[in-house]
């Protein structure tokens, strides 16, 4: 049982992939406020991403920290992060309907990944977040899925997690966020952002069932040790 369990741990261990994003809770470079609002074209406030739109101009991006707070005639709404101390809303502090972010990540030919994400939708019982926050994902340009979360929970954000399977075609690939949420509504929350190989968690490395067959070879030999002893 004691091999069988080292095995088992090191399998476990070692077929685990980092997060191929950059920065994909947004906590890299806190906004100095409660808020931020970035431009297009903006890459430093957001390291590992660059701030995209056209008509956005110096609105195309807002960071909201777990500080940040609104009035509404239902009380106080709180822009709670999913993960960390903050998270990005898509919209701007008004909505831009172009804004978005960017990044390109390296990936291999022919393999799957698995995107997924927290998108975040505001209480729909208040007028300026009475429909649900919607986003496009881009895979080099090209749409590759829509998604919309229209749960809602009083005075809050409520995160919907997401996900999307693609195969890559080049050695790397850009993915793109980009505000879909209709100009009624001010909210499309993003935050926890992952990426990682698809099938990661289902097959071993090479270098994993190596490690698997010292491992079994140190303890038999451990054993045999202790048994001439």
């Amino acid at each position: 049982m004691k091999v069988t369990s080292f095995a088992l741990l090191l399998l476990t261990t070692t077929a685990a992939h980092a997060n191929l994003i950059n920065n994909g809770s947004f906590e890299t470079n806190p906004a100095a406020n409660s808020f931020a609002i970035l431009p297009g074209g903006d890459t430093t406030s957001l390291p590992g991403w660059t701030v995209t739109g056209s008509a956005c101009g110096s609105n195309c991006m807002l960071i909201l920290t777990n500080t940040y707070t609104e009035s509404s005639n239902l009380g106080t709404l709180t822009f709670q992060p999913q993960d960390g101390n903050q998270s990005l809303d898509l919209t701007g502090s008004f909505n831009s309907l172009d804004g978005g972010i960017s990044q390109t990540v390296t990936t291999t030919p022919g393999t799957q990944y698995m995107l997924t994400f927290f998108l975040g939708n505001m209480d729909d019982r208040v007028s300026a977040y009475g429909s649900p926050s919607a986003l496009q994902v881009l895979l080099n340009g090209t749409v590759a899925g829509t998604f919309s979360n229209d749960n809602s929970t009083n005075n809050q954000l409520n995160w919907a997690q997401e996900s999307l399977n693609f195969t890559a075609t080049a050695a790397s690939t850009t993915i793109d966020f980009v505000n879909n949420t209709v100009l009624a509504d001010n909210e499309a929350g993003l935050d926890n952002v992952s990426l990682d190989v698809a099938s990661a968690s289902q097959t071993p490395e090479p270098s994993a069932l190596l490690l698997v067959v010292m491992g079994f070879g140190l303890v038999i030999w451990g054993r045999r040790v202790l048994q001439g002893a």
